[in-house]
């Protein structure tokens, strides 16, 4: 029955992408079919070898893989590109590749660039990553900085070897030493503003959408019993929201360029953008700003912290490989020795590394600031309170999303549009855990 009901899932999976390829067809020019059929003997691991699905060219898994056959494992891992060089579009590969999973003709890893991994986990069709790393003696969880964002349930099914955090940036006496900040807040301070003064640049319902209203897929749906909770006053309450903020449209004329820390401080932006993606940026800012800057990141219902993980290069183990433990090798060797330098515009997930890049910017004489361990500390604590990545399972992002522009349009009251998600969000489960 659990491997009907996987299959099951895997086929729905397919033709939910294969309808997301038709729906992006032009007239004026044809879309590349994916095939249906299983994978060529091109693509089918040889003996002694592991393939790693990506959907989009990765220059990155290239060079990674490289490096790794070049230790001489006794196996090596082959990168195969399912977009054929970019003739079909991600979601396109990625019917391709779950049709050949079905078949049982496909790659022993899939990189998760350019689609969700959530699906791919509820099927059944991932490994659990983190059971190899409890019965690893080389690496454990507490070498993994981002642990706590990598989890799913119990387990930990996709791994990166890098990220960067995605956050906003304001000054500190005027929000306080804190890492998250309330809608209320928000709107509170949008309204006390002048007409031509952004609290945020180019806030717009769909932003609202992506980034504020999107958490409610983590608060709201228990993926593990596969029941969700759309129609409560609070998710209504946040549509009304939605509706009711103000729209702040991008101005070329109007645009000033610069670190988050220097906008807020000059006063040109209450709230700016950070990407935190090196162990210096921080200190980099606050030695610019002139003052302490806080990492808030976006308003969240709760204040809880609204700065999210952005993984580089996520990669699971397909559950049915030829060898789950040698395709963790080829994973614990990626982490353990990911590309790494002070000019990288990513941090490494491993402890020792990011440790060491952070010793390294105390000194070196190639950035424009000096990492105190005052800075190395705010770095380690804005890090510590992230708990959720920018991945999100885009099947429930988009039921949300469609119902909740019918809804800022006038077509449905917040109300209907709350029930209309709560509908289809269900259906969607139940496909997923029937």
């Amino acid at each position: 029955m659990k491997n009907l009901r996987k299959h099951v899932c895997l086929a729905l999976l397919a033709a939910v992408l294969l309808g997301l390829c038709a729906c992006g067809a032009t007239p004026t020019q044809p879309t590349p079919t994916p095939s249906a059929a299983p994978a060529t003997a091109e693509d089918v691991s040889a003996p002694g070898e592991l393939t790693l699905a990506v959907l989009i060219p990765n220059a990155t898994l290239d060079y990674m893989a490289a490096q790794f056959n070049d230790t001489a494992p006794g196996f090596t891992v082959r990168v195969v590109d399912y977009s054929d060089g970019t003739a079909y579009t991600p979601e396109q590969a990625a019917a391709r590749l779950t049709t050949e999973i079905i078949s049982g003709k496909g790659p022993d890893m899939v990189c998760f660039n350019g689609i969700s991994p959530y699906p791919y986990i509820r099927s059944g069709m991932l490994a659990n990553i983190g059971a190899f790393i409890a019965q690893d003696g080389d690496i454990s969880l507490d070498d993994i900085v981002i642990a706590d964002v990598l989890k799913e349930g119990e387990g930990i099914y996709f791994m990166a070897s890098s990220f960067a955090v995605d956050s906003m940036v304001a000054r500190t006496d005027r929000f306080g030493a804190r890492y998250g900040w309330t809608v209320d807040e928000y709107l509170d301070m949008d309204r006390s503003l002048p007409p031509d003064v952004q609290l945020i640049n180019n806030m717009s319902r769909e932003i609202y959408i992506d980034y504020i209203l999107s958490r409610y897929i983590r608060e709201t749906v228990d993926w593990e019993n596969g029941k969700c909770n759309f129609e409560s006053e609070d998710f209504i309450r946040m549509l009304e929201v939605g509706k009711s903020i103000r729209e702040t449209t991008q101005d070329p004329d109007n645009t000033q360029f610069g670190l988050g820390g220097q906008l807020v401080a000059s006063g040109y932006r209450i709230v700016a953008n950070s990407l935190v993606d090196s162990v210096w940026i921080m200190a980099l800012e606050k030695q610019l700003a002139g003052c302490e800057l806080s990492y808030i990141g976006w308003p969240t219902p709760d204040g809880s912290c609204g700065s999210d993980a952005m993984l580089k290069d996520s990669i699971g183990i397909i559950s049915t490989g030829q060898s789950t433990e040698r395709c963790w090798k080829f994973i614990k060797y990626m982490v353990m020795n990911a590309p790494n330098g002070l000019d990288l515009p990513r941090m490494p997930v491993y402890k020792p590394l990011l440790d060491a890049a952070i010793k390294e910017a105390h000194t070196s004489d190639s950035l424009q600031v000096k990492v105190t361990d005052a800075d190395a500390d705010s770095f380690y604590a804005l890090i510590d309170r992230v708990k959720n990545s920018t991945l999100y399972d885009t099947q429930m992002l988009r039921i949300i999303s469609e119902e909740s522009q019918a809804y800022f349009n006038g077509d449905k009251t917040a109300a209907e549009a709350a029930r209309i998600i709560q509908s289809k969000a269900s259906i969607y489960l139940a496909e997923q855990y029937g």
